[in-house]
């Protein structure tokens, strides 16, 4: 579980958006379950027509065994939510950051990404590009159809209900109350308590393909 502590207008700053970093991420999980996810079901079959384009060896080495991700899909509030953007924002990062941050999501680095030549998050955002192009740019006009009517309904709940009241309805593994936001986490790691001063904390509406 992690539980984010609220500075006093934090709540102001809320906001709903696509990012199409997070929507990769979310993806993986229909690639390693797709029985788990039937309604993603069209897009699964699509991708393994596309299979011998996709750099699987990275791909599969960014989800754990409990299907979590490493938090670099969630870029700093501040980049643009352009895929380009995104993408460039992972190959500014240095090894430390991003080795650290796969290894405590999944507990290990895809080899491929380990080894010599162009620099980690160039290796990085080039498979993830090429993810993009072959198994998510041609469906993406009807995912981001589908996720801009969704943060349509989430702007009017928030104009009538509020953000406390919107965030909960989020999902069973949200929680929010006046002074903090708890989001249920699966890796396995000890509770994690955490500020929003100088802690990232960046969350998008969610849509799987």
């Amino acid at each position: 579980m992690a539980r984010y502590q609220l500075e006093p207008g934090d709540y102001g700053l809320v906001r709903f958006a696509v990012s199409p970093l997070t929507e990769l991420a979310n993806s993986l999980r229909a690639l390693r379950s797709p029985t788990s996810y039937p309604f993603q079901a069209p897009w699964y079959a699509a991708a393994c027509r596309v299979r011998d384009q996709l750099p699987l060896d990275v791909l599969s080495g960014l989800i754990g065994p409990n299907f979590d991700t490493p938090d670099l899909f969630n870029p700093r509030v501040g980049v643009p939510l352009t895929i380009d953007a995104q993408l460039a924002y992972l190959r500014d990062q240095d090894l430390r950051t991003l080795g650290a941050d796969i290894e405590f999501a999944v507990g290990g680095v895809p080899r491929r990404l380990g080894s010599s030549g162009r620099s980690f998050g160039d290796r990085l955002a080039d498979a993830l590009a090429a993810y993009w192009r072959s198994a998510f740019q041609p469906h993406w006009p009807r995912m981001r159809a589908t996720l801009d009517a969704d943060v349509a309904v989430r702007a009017r709940s928030l104009a009538a209900e509020g953000v406390i009241a919107t965030l909960n309805r989020c999902g069973p593994g949200i929680r929010a109350d006046p002074t903090s936001i708890t989001a249920q986490i699966l890796n396995g790691h000890d509770d994690l308590t955490l500020s929003t001063r100088g802690d990232r904390c960046s969350s998008y509406r969610r849509c799987s393909p």
